[in-house]
């Protein structure tokens, strides 16, 4: 009788765990952070520049200077 139920609770959590799935988590793409960029809080595409540009704004890396 134990193990009947035992096997019944396992069975009901398996069940539950189907019904009831877990969001996928969809992690953003690797961006490093300089602290330029932190400090405008994520409006650096318009000006980019320097090494930051390959990030947020690959246009910007040929800009003179």
């Amino acid at each position: 009788m134990n193990k009947r139920v035992l096997l019944a609770v396992l069975l009901s959590f398996m069940i539950v765990g189907l019904i009831f799935p877990e969001d996928e988590k969809i992690d953003p793409p690797f961006v490093p952070l300089s602290p330029e960029v932190m400090a405008q809080g994520g409006a650096f595409v318009a000006n980019a520049h320097g090494y930051n540009a390959l990030f947020y704004n690959p246009a910007g890396f040929a800009m003179p200077g």
